[in-house]
């Protein structure tokens, strides 16, 4: 099973948990529609300098994207090189800017 995940301090972790439970979808689920929104929408530019990459250290708590094949994976990976990041980089900026912009919750109640 291919999978990108990203990592989040323990604080962000157990918000992005909540929000993804109140959103009625699982950490991975919600994981993976901000990468597949990405890939449409080409944000990570933008976002860079706002939130900064999660990397594995101690502490840390990893949100993965599970998909049952590699097409997202292969696509999220291209992304983030265009952008000069690893994947695992770019999907810790996307999650911490989800955490503030609340775009699919308000995409759901508009």
């Amino acid at each position: 099973m291919a999978q990108v995940g990203g990592y989040l301090l323990p604080d962000e972790h157990s918000r992005f948990k909540t929000y993804a439970n109140d959103l009625g979808l699982s950490e991975s689920a919600l994981a993976k529609l901000l990468l597949v929104r990405e890939l449409r929408g080409k944000r990570l530019n933008a976002l860079i300098g706002h939130y900064p990459p999660g990397t594995q250290s101690d502490g840390r708590k990893r949100v993965t994207a599970h998909r049952p094949d590699a097409a997202l994976k292969t696509a999220f990976l291209a992304r983030s090189k265009e952008e000069g990041l690893k994947p695992g980089q770019a999907a810790s900026i996307l999650y911490r800017a989800e955490l503030v912009e609340r775009w699919l919750d308000k995409a759901m109640t508009s």
